[in-house]
């Protein structure tokens, strides 16, 4: 392995580390990080984020889906994605 990438990976995950701490997402785990990130990318002008494009983004598609609801339930618990009715199936709007 090359020192040198590994270095200036190592420097690149700890900015990234300081810019999760930095938007208040440094309390939460890996697969709320995923999670958040991937409706980020999906999210449209309303704040609104489709369940079923949210599960088909990667790395969540591979996700168990036990610990993809998981992390859905604990952001929602956080105010960071919110269930956008009461239906047991429905749309998220992301609050980050």
């Amino acid at each position: 392995m090359d020192v040198t990438l590994l270095k200036s990976f190592a420097k690149l995950r700890l900015t990234l580390l300081q810019m999760e701490k930095e938007i208040g997402l440094g309390e939460i785990s890996a697969a709320e990080s995923a999670v958040i990130c991937a409706a980020a990318l999906i999210v449209d002008d309303r704040g609104r984020v489709e369940l079923a494009s949210l599960m088909a983004q990667e790395p969540l598609a591979v996700m168990s889906r036990s610990t993809f609801f998981r992390a859905i339930k604990s952001l929602g618990e956080r105010q960071l994605l919110v269930k956008e009715s009461d239906s047991k199936v429905s749309d998220y709007i992301l609050k980050a």
